[in-house]
């Protein structure tokens, strides 16, 4: 997220971001034993703003959180297909499957269990999250 597009944001807001940022990070950092800088960008990637809401993959990670207390409302956060393995993959020190001729090399393979240890992943970083706020 740039500093522009930051200040544009309510500041509780921009700070749930970041701790959001720095959290998912810091996890799959310790998890794969070397950082993994993230960053919120201002807006989608082109080439998820150019699908829309009508063309939206039938393997995309859906998630959908609920917070109370001070912090009252939802987020639903989508993961592409490709990210969501990616990011079961880093989670269980899997090595990424070799892609099918024509396939695209990240979705090869997509199967229940990486859903789930997605999941469980975004999971964990919810409670470093959750901690990081209240710490502030």
């Amino acid at each position: 997220m740039t500093e522009a597009s930051a200040s544009a944001l309510r500041p509780e807001l921009s700070q749930f971001i970041q701790a959001w940022v720095e959290s998912l990070g810091q996890v799959l950092g310790q998890i794969a034993g070397s950082p993994l800088p993230f960053r919120a960008l201002p807006e989608a990637p082109a080439e998820l703003a150019e699908s829309g809401s009508g063309d939206l993959r039938s393997n995309d990670l859906w998630i959908t959180g609920v917070c109370s207390g001070g912090l009252r409302g939802e987020m639903s956060l989508r993961l592409p297909a490709a990210s969501g393995l990616r990011l079961a993959q880093i989670f269980t020190s899997e090595l990424p499957a070799p892609a099918a001729e024509g396939e695209p090399k990240l979705i090869a393979g997509i199967t229940d269990e990486h859903r789930e240890a997605a999941i469980e992943l975004l999971r964990q970083v919810a409670g470093l999250v959750a901690s990081a706020l209240n710490s502030h």
